[in-house]
């Protein structure tokens, strides 16, 4: 009877019998049948009956000594209620000892078996509460089916106590009972499990069709079938029991469906049909497919023929009806289950083979690109091959393959020819051809997509089976078309630009290459006018267009070439030709023999082309005629000739040979070969000798009479006298007058070059005063007066490495020059570069910029500084294989000079370096490390000058900036910290090796010891590195930046200039000198040949008076 909660019948109930509890306004009275009693009788009666209770059941089941368990969990399952039980395997009740291990037949009436006998066997005795308490003891009995795993246990973990039921039974223990039980012997155990055995499920039997029909029914399982059959639509099954399988063939045919040997109970009986595998004939897309892998089919269980015990497995569902469409083994499982336990099972195989009918064909490139890349003459595959049937899966192939390949692109045939090479069966597959070279050998790809997307096609029986999408590539560079050139031979000269000029690289079978290609030109005497260096790409169209972009810089009469290589550096094309061809001539006739210091006259000069005619192109202000050795000499040409004057010729004697040539081409060239004699002195004797003026002989005239006019001969003999001393004075006045009309030249050219030296020396030091003033401006007043001093600057130094061939010179030009701007990437990262090791820092004297800089070693000195790694991937970054990019940063920039990069160069990145991690002295201007001094002996090392890190002056800039998080003082933190560490630096050797003790990372001195580290010292003296750190400047001048080597560069050639200018100035101040010297020495030699002149005329008139005189004589 259920009472109700909180209701006052309830309450009255729960303390009836308490003293005082008893609410005072109910009313109640007592019947034991129609008896009336009291509460204290009733009272009595209660108590008689628990200790009647107690003495019956507790005193009675007296556990014997053994084990016992206490345990406090799972007190539901036995019903117990003081929050602990105790487990134990010995009881004694009624004078009999029960104990674990007993076979036991319950008879009928135990809970759960009221209507047959139990059979068990005893585990366990459970009782609740503790040792002293007594009352609801349990028996813990294992069915006899059940096997000992599945039954009770006890688990002791960690000094817990667990215990597990399993599949026993608890028994209440008034059933322990020797009228309600029996102890069994094993004998009669094994005899009872036997006959319990055979009445037990003991197999599935699966109908066969014979069988089926001999019911007259339908159904039954098909071992094989081929994809899309089913291989049953109904199955029938029977659970024979194990009596059954004891039975002869001739009995289990005969009494097969008995109903003795058919179980007929309540079993759960289903069908799980499983794909055990795929088979070779399945395609790899299916194997990766999401169909299902089991279905299941649950029975019902039919009477045929008064028969009970038959189940039924239809095959309906229009899902399990596909699941046989894919080929492979099959695994149909039949199990049996009786309440969740598992009975039986049995299991069927069902082959599915592919379907007959062909439905399509399978074309896959083997390596498993989808869309594989094939270059003209190049290979495709190897190839895999397949046959599919309507369900996809995979049929046996015909070997050998009766077909042909065919490329298509966009409906269309492409010319194409394929060469199918060996056709092989994939490794003991019949389901696949490995097609192991198909090769596109030659063609044209006229008509293929812009994508250069085609379509590979199998055509078997003049029939297109299978097809695979592909890129058709043309083959590789095999030679290169000029498809538009202007003339080149002998039409080009240096700084023409070739305006038309367009190459197409095509493949060995006449189709033009793919945009991207690069090919690598090699100039002679050409040059590209953009940054883009030697290395193009082709265009859409295989074209490499040059118009405008090459320039002549080759002289005249030599020879341009231009050299095409494709990546294997094979040539593809070459070509050479003749540049114009032109001659410098001198259409003058030059003597051979010109007095020294005199002028040469009349010299034309002509330019003559390949025809030997005067080029008349060559005429305007940029084609410039100058005479080698000559001072300000500058003659224009016009209509391809100039005409030159004078040319001065020097006052030494002996041969003279005299360049001319052309300014902007100086191989236009000719000489002057000639030989030079005496000249102001010469002619001076020439002078005093024709003084000596030769006396008129004495003639007697002949008389009348004969007495005195000697005999005729005699007479005939003055005549010719006379008249060759007449002629001996014509040719004397003659001489005085050339040398006067000479001395006249000579004294007006004088006065020509001493207005012409003085023009220059005005105009040079106009240019020595603009230099100064450029140089100011670009370094500072003091900058000349700087340069002129011999101390170690940061300009000094960069010239020494401009005067290098070392890969740190063409960092510097290149730099300098925004080379390094022209990427992306440039823009973003130049400023991280910081510079070279050698212009980052100063020493305090030259003599420690020497000991640090030797020490540290040309390729440390040299080395570049960048702050991050994409810094230094603008100089030099790697390829895909891992080696150097010469087509990037410094390689290309030297390859662009025709240059080659012989020595190593370094790189320092700063982020990968570990910075110094100590204290900064923040007083100090320069922030020096606090580096603890070292100690000898308690004190500091005699001659200690300080730690190398410290030694050195930074510029202020990079004094502060972090590269990794942390305070670790700039450049001297990083790179110089990781180039000196703690090297100390001393004064003299011998104080150097006294403090060796007090050395950690090594010391120098200042007279060449070095200790690197122990045990291992150098001796010696320092050596002439020169380029060394620079001398700080007192004056508190900062040390050049990068950005500034191009204002020092530019400072030094304005210097080199002006020197030039000086020693230029000096000499048209004594070529001046001389100049006023013969001037002189002309007036006078004019004054004494004027005065020759008219004495060599007198005596001709007298010769002539003379000549007269006799001839009157002689007529008389």
């Amino acid at each position: 009877m259920d009472l109700l909660g909180g209701h006052i019948f309830t309450n009255f109930l729960r303390n009836l019998g308490t003293r005082g509890k008893t609410p005072p306004d109910v009313n109640y009275e007592i019947y034991r049948d129609t008896r009336q009693i009291k509460l204290q009788e009733l009272e009595k009666e209660y108590e008689d009956w628990i200790q009647e209770m107690h003495d019956l059941y507790d005193e009675e089941a007296m556990c014997e000594d053994g084990p016992q368990f206490y345990v406090m969990d799972n007190l539901e399952e036995f019903g117990f209620s003081q929050g602990i039980y105790r487990i134990y395997t010995h009881l004694n009740r009624k004078g009999v000892v029960w104990k674990q291990g007993m076979r036991i037949r319950f008879l009928k009436g135990i809970p759960g078996q009221k209507n047959k006998d139990f059979y068990g066997t005893i585990e366990y005795f459970t009782s609740d509460g503790l040792s002293e308490d007594k009352g609801n003891t349990r028996v813990i009995c294992r069915p006899m089916e059940i096997a000992k795993p599945e039954g009770s246990r006890v688990l002791v973990e960690d000094e817990t106590v667990l215990f597990e039921l399993g599949k026993s039974k608890v028994i209440p223990i008034d059933h322990l009972d020797t009228e309600k039980c029996v102890i069994l012997e094993e004998k009669d155990w094994m005899r009872v499990s036997l006959n319990r055995h055979l009445v037990e499920p003991g197999d599935i039997d699966i109908l066969d069709i014979k069988a089926i029909e001999s019911l007259g029914l339908s159904g039954g399982v098909e071992n094989i079938v081929t994809a899309g059959i089913q291989p049953f639509h109904t199955i029938y099954a029977v659970i024979r029991p194990n009596s059954f399988l004891k039975l002869s063939k001739e009995r289990k045919d005969r009494d097969s469906f008995d109903q003795k040997n058919i179980i007929r109970r309540p079993l759960e009986v289903k069908l799980e049909i499983k794909r055990l595998n795929l088979s070779r004939h399945c395609s790899m897309d299916e194997k990766n497919g999401n169909d299902p892998e089991s279905v299941c089919i649950f029975s019902n269980e039919k009477c045929i023929n008064n028969v009970h015990g038959f189940y039924c497995f239809s095959l309906n569902n229009s899902d399990i009806k596909k699941f046989f469409t894919r080929a492979g083994k099959y695994m149909l499982l039949f199990s049996v289950k009786e309440t969740a336990s598992l009975l039986l099972e049995k299991t069927l195989e069902v082959t599915v083979l592919p379907s007959r009918k062909v439905c399509r064909w399978m074309l896959k490139c083997f390596s498993g690109s989808n869309i594989p890349n094939v270059r003209l003459g190049g290979m495709i595959g190897p190839l895999l091959l397949r046959c599919l049937d309507e369900y996809d899966n995979l049929q046996d192939v015909k070997f050998p393959l009766q077909g042909a390949f065919e490329v298509w692109s966009d409906e269309s045939k492409l010319d194409i020819d394929v060469m199918v090479g060996q056709v092989v069966k994939q490794e003991d597959k019949a389901t696949s051809l490995i097609i192991e070279e198909t090769r596109l050998v030659n063609g044209s790809l006229n008509g293929i997509a812009q994508d250069n997307s085609a379509t590979l096609k199998l055509i078997i029986l003049n029939e297109h089976v299978a097809s695979l999408n592909l890129k058709v590539l043309p083959g590789e560079m095999d030679n290169i078309q000029v498809l538009a050139v202007q003339r080149l031979d002998t039409c080009l000269q240096t700084g023409d630009i070739i305006h038309t000029l367009t190459f197409q690289v095509l493949d060995r079978f006449g189709n033009h290459v793919e945009r991207g290609c690069k090919v690598t030109f090699q100039l002679h005497n050409l040059e590209f006018q953009d940054c883009q260096g030697y290395d193009r790409l082709v265009d859409d169209d295989g074209c490499i267009k040059l118009g405008g972009l090459l320039k002549v810089t080759g002289p005249f009469n030599s020879k341009a070439s231009m050299n095409v290589y494709d990546q294997n550096r094979r040539v593809l094309f070459c070509q050479e030709f003749l540049l114009k061809k032109r001659q410098l001539h001198i259409d003058s006739k030059i003597p051979d023999n010109c007095g020294s210091g005199s002028m040469l006259k009349d010299v034309v000069v002509k330019v003559i082309d390949e025809s030997g005619n005067i080029d008349s192109t060559m005429s305007g202000g940029q084609h410039i005629i100058k005479v080698n050795g000559i001072q300000d000499n500058a003659y224009q040409l016009t209509g391809g000739s100039c005409f030159i004057n004078t040319i001065q010729l020097p006052e030494e004697e002996g041969p003279w040979i005299c360049e001319i040539y052309h300014l902007v081409y100086p191989e236009l060239k000719a000489e002057i070969k000639l030989n030079l004699v005496p000249s102001f002195k010469h002619q001076e004797a020439l002078l005093e000798t024709a003084d000596d003026d030769t006396e008129i002989p004495n003639i007697v005239l002949p008389g009348k009479t004969g007495s005195h006019g000697g005999s005729y001969e005699e007479q005939e003999r003055v005549h010719q006298r006379l008249l060759e001393s007449i002629e001996i004075h014509k040719r004397k006045v003659d001489q005085c007058f050339q040398k006067l009309t000479r001395a006249e030249e000579e004294h007006d050219r004088l006065i020509d070059m001493k207005k012409k030296e003085a023009v220059e020396i005005s105009q040079l030091e106009g240019e020595i005063e603009s230099l100064r003033v450029q140089a100011e401006d670009l370094h500072g007043v003091n900058t000349l007066n700087k340069f002129d001093r011999k101390d170690l600057s940061a300009e000094r130094i960069a010239r020494e490495i401009s005067r290098t061939t070392l890969p740190t010179k063409f960092f510097l030009e290149a730099f300098c020059s925004d080379f390094f701007l022209s990427t992306d990437e440039g823009n973003s990262h130049i400023g991280d570069i910081l510079g070279v090791v050698c212009l980052l820092a100063a020493a305090e004297n030259e003599t420690l910029s020497q000991v640090l800089a030797d020490f540290l070693g040309q390729e440390n000195m040299f080395a570049v500084v960048c702050r991050t790694h994409k810094a230094a991937e603008l100089l030099i970054r790697l390829d895909k294989n891992g080696g150097v990019d010469e087509n990037w940063g410094l390689y290309h920039y030297m390859r662009m000079k025709n240059q080659v990069l012989d020595n190593r160069i370094r790189l320092f990145v700063l982020e990968d370096m570990k910075p110094y991690d100590g204290d900064l002295d923040e007083y100090h201007a320069q922030r020096l490390l606090k580096i603890e001094q070292p100690d000898y002996n308690g004190l500091v090392p005699a001659g200690f000058l300080g730690y190398a890190v410290n030694l050195l002056h930074v510029n202020d800039e990079h004094l502060n900036f972090r590269i990794q998080s942390g305070n670790h003082g700039g450049l001297r933190g990083s790179l110089l910290y990781s180039l000196f560490k703690e090297l100390q630096v001393y004064d003299t050797r011998r104080n150097l090796l006294r403090a060796k003790d007090a050395l950690k990372t090594g010391g120098i001195s200042l007279d060449g010891g070095v200790v690197r580290a122990k045990g291992c010292e150098d001796f010696g003296h320092w050596g002439k590195t020169k380029v060394l750190f620079p001398v700080y400047s007192k004056s508190g001048q900062k040390i050049p930046s990068l950005r500034s080597i191009n204002h020092i560069t530019r400072l030094m050639q304005i210097r080199d200039k002006l020197k030039d200018k000086k020693a230029t100035l000096d000499e048209c101040k004594q070529r001046l000198e001389e100049i006023e010297g013969k001037f002189n020495f002309v007036k006078r030699q004019n004054k004494r040949t004027e005065e020759k002149l008219v004495n060599a005329r007198n005596k001709v008139e007298e010769a002539n008076r003379k000549l007269r005189y006799f001839l009157s004589t002689k007529n008389l």
